[in-house]
């Protein structure tokens, strides 16, 4: 009989086996996504800041270059190098720097590149490095030339544009003018604030205290890493120069983690985690109540005959069936009842017949015997079964095949064994008892075989019909 109840269980837990994995491929496909879409998002952002960022920085190189152009050609600070060169008394230019806001500090040199003025806003500390930096080391050769870059001097951060005077009268630079504006709190604010997101800088390289990069040739901007807070996160950004070389500080820009405008997937993603559980619970119910119970039903119907024959009664036991189901259960019926009418009709037809009916199985052990099988032997069903037919009869006819040879041929070449033989009951040993036998192999018997039937472990079938008894006496005689 189908053991419904170990099928429910199996199914039920391949259902629920089957709903978490579904539930975890959901969450983890939805979090996949839900990460992606983040990454593509933050990429595309710190792509656009990033341009965003060098444009209005260049545009603070753009003012510093306007106002270092107009110093330059402005005719007092030519006549002021002029003088210079001459060993005149110079003049005052200091009511023309003040027209100008621009710079933090303010360097002028002459052709030889050394500083004839100089003018700060800023802590004057950093002078000396300046002229580290611009004027020329002792015998080496200046040449006024248009160069713009950042110096960095002992952690602080100098815009730079140099722009030559040219005077009217003069063909060739009489000199350099070089605005510096510091990128201090106040610039970092102003640009912060056109970027519309926290600009910073920060310093990759403590051993470059004192260096100046030059951008007159071009500069390229790479993103460095992405450093990740807790509702923030820092792009930073390096600027390579066309030799190889990698500016000492990069730039930051901040990025606030701002939570999703309309709708948080993460919520839906929590949906998915009890929807699917919930959807598989529903439809379990709905399919074990619809399928389930009605198919245990119908196979009881069809295994059990105590059930079958209570339906037989009872008309209406199959109401609650599906139509489909109800129409299986009616054909079943007819068939369960045909083939157990022919098994009772065959189990009697085995049992009142005279002839010995026993089944061995691939070692030769009883595994059935008809009643006439078991007067014959005169031993009850408990001791007969499972011992070998070798312990209950003989052939002592030495010219036809004796018991061991029937099995043999039967079970193992599954041939049919057809002949005469003359028994001995080895219990009794009273009669000898000419006899036609038949030893047949079960499996080649048609599907409906009585023996077949009787047990699946059977894998010969032995007939005796036994002719007369002799006395043993009379036989030896």
């Amino acid at each position: 009989m189908i053991n419904i109840s170990s099928m429910k269980r199996l199914l039920k837990a391949a259902v629920a086996i089957n709903c978490f994995f579904v539930t975890l491929i959901a969450c983890l496909v939805g979090a996949l996504s839900l990460n992606i879409e983040r990454n593509f998002w933050q990429e595309s952002l710190v792509e656009d800041y990033k341009n965003l960022a060098v444009t209005h920085f260049s545009a603070e190189f753009k003012d510093l270059n306007l106002a270092a152009e107009e110093l330059a050609q402005n005719a007092v600070i030519s006549e002021f190098i002029q003088a210079n060169h001459i060993n005149k008394k110079p003049v005052s230019i200091d009511n023309e720097i003040r027209k100008s806001d621009q710079f933090s500090t303010l360097i002028i040199q002459n052709t030889i590149g050394q500083f004839v003025y100089t003018n700060t806003k800023s802590k004057t500390s950093s002078i000396n490095g300046l002229k580290r930096l611009h004027e020329p080391h002792t015998q080496m050769v200046f040449t006024p030339v248009k160069n713009l870059g950042i110096d960095f001097i002992d952690g602080r951060i100098f815009m730079f544009v140099s722009v030559p005077i040219v005077g009217d009268s003069s063909v060739r630079p009489t000199g350099l003018v070089t605005m510096l504006r510091e990128v201090n709190s106040e610039l970092l604010r102003e640009l912060s604030e056109k970027i519309g997101r926290e600009f910073n800088f920060h310093y990759t390289s403590a051993g470059m205290r004192l260096t100046q990069i030059s951008y007159s040739h071009g500069f390229k901007v790479d993103l460095h890493r992405i450093t990740n807070g807790e509702h923030s996160f820092d792009a930073e950004y390096k600027i390579t120069l066309p030799d190889g070389r990698v500016q000492p500080a990069n730039f930051v820009i901040t990025f606030d983690l701002k939570p999703y405008q309309h709708f948080d997937p993460r919520y839906l993603l929590f949906g998915v985690a009890l929807t699917v559980p919930l959807i598989t619970f529903v439809l379990w119910l709905g399919f074990s109540t619809k399928v389930i119970t009605p198919m245990a039903k119908l196979i009881d119907y069809v295994t059990d005959e105590g059930t079958y024959n209570e339906a037989r009664v009872d008309k209406t036991s199959s109401h609650e069936l599906p139509e489909e189901l109800k129409l299986i259960h009616h054909r079943f019926k007819k068939v369960y009842f045909n083939m157990s009418r022919q098994n009772q009709f065959s189990q009697v037809l085995v049992d009142a017949i005279g002839d010995i009916i026993i089944t061995v199985d691939i070692e030769g052990k009883i595994c059935y015997a008809n009643p006439a099988a078991r007067q014959w032997f005169n031993v009850c069903e408990s001791i007969l079964f499972g011992q070998p037919l070798e312990l209950f009869t003989s052939n002592i006819n030495h010219e036809s095949p004796d018991v061991a040879t029937w099995l043999y041929t039967s079970n193992i070449y599954k041939e049919r064994i057809q002949c005469k033989a003359e028994l001995v009951n080895i219990i009794s040993k009273t009669f000898v008892y000419p006899a036609d036998v038949i030893v047949q192999p079960i499996d080649i018997l048609r599907p409906d075989s009585i023996a077949e039937s009787i047990d699946d472990k059977s894998s010969s079938v032995v007939v005796i019909r036994i002719k007369e008894a002799i006395p043993i006496e009379k036989y030896m005689a």
